[in-house]
């Protein structure tokens, strides 16, 4: 039990923190019906002298979780996986439908009965940040 404590405590000190220049707002997860992706949307702003570059999400509602940007070319609507994204020091990025989203691939039934959900977003510096997403239906009200 002991070693166990320690093990965590240690693990918790190995992650860096993010800076307290960093802000995210508006977080909302849109959920359709059980077996459908869900789509994540916020605003992130990088008040920081520093840039820092989001690699990733994760939720223990999600069987997995990516970055995604839609674009259309050509009338056609398409959806890429993003690996990284940069934001530079004094801006920001916005995550929308049409745009950069959070992709929730495989969510889990539990997902459908609860009205928030805490997704954690991953920067390459290994610093994390978690945010706390009010669960909406397809049009964007809160449920």
């Amino acid at each position: 039990m002991r070693k166990t404590l320690l093990s965590l405590a240690l693990a918790m000190l190995a992650t860096p923190a993010l800076a307290a220049g960093i802000t995210v707002s508006h977080a909302a997860l849109r959920v359709i019906a059980p077996g459908v992706p869900a789509a994540g949307y916020f605003d992130l702003r990088n008040d920081t002298a520093k840039p820092v570059v989001l690699i990733g999400a994760r939720s223990p509602m999600c069987g997995a979780m990516m970055l995604h940007l839609s674009s259309s070319e050509g009338g056609m609507m398409r959806m890429t996986t993003v690996s990284e994204l940069p934001v530079l020091p004094g801006a920001g990025v916005s995550f929308r439908p049409g745009s950069y989203h959070l992709m929730c691939e495989h969510p889990a039934p539990l997902l459908f009965d609860v009205h928030r959900e805490t997704i954690t977003l991953e920067f390459k510096s290994g610093a994390a940040r978690d945010v706390t997403f009010t669960l909406v239906d397809a049009k964007g009200a809160p449920r």
